[in-house]
């Protein structure tokens, strides 16, 4: 049976440090992708530094390094260190329970105003996202670039 969707896309965007240096910065979403059941990946590729995860392999993550010579991935394995202490310490690995409890003590931590190391995904955070996508449905309707700030 054919796929018909559409809503596999590639987002090509400019993106600003908070230094003011630009940066391109490309999104790709996929629907369906062969092989995959809710992988999350993440690339970074730099002029002499590029490094990848994916949630295919949760605990390492894979880099390069280009010093002008030959270049090969390496994989480190990094385990897992929990942002929240927890009874088994790092001898088990995370799965799905740990990370819902993390997530949750993120919660609290944000609610009761305690040291909270990595934050939960805030209300703006969240209108930026949908803003970004809004702007990318515009483009592919209009045929043209849209801009996030044409989005009210």
């Amino acid at each position: 049976m054919p796929c018909e969707t559409w809503d596999n896309a590639i987002l090509l965007c400019d993106g600003t440090n908070e230094a003011g240096d630009e940066f391109p910065l490309t999104f790709e979403m996929k629907r369906m992708a062969p092989g995959c059941t809710n992988t999350v990946e993440y690339e970074i590729y730099g002029m002499k530094f590029s490094a990848k995860f994916t949630t295919d392999d949760p605990n390492a993550v894979y880099f390069t390094r280009n010093e002008g010579r030959e270049q090969a991935w390496s994989r480190l394995v990094v385990g897992s260190k929990p942002a929240y202490p927890v009874i088994t310490g790092s001898i088990f690995e995370f799965g799905f329970s740990d990370s819902l409890l993390q997530m949750f003590a993120a919660f609290v931590s944000e609610l009761r105003q305690l040291p909270c190391p990595f934050g939960c995904f805030r209300p703006d955070e969240a209108a930026l996202s949908h803003k970004v996508l809004t702007a990318a449905l515009r483009s592919q309707k209009e045929r043209r670039s849209v801009a996030v700030s044409e989005i009210q």
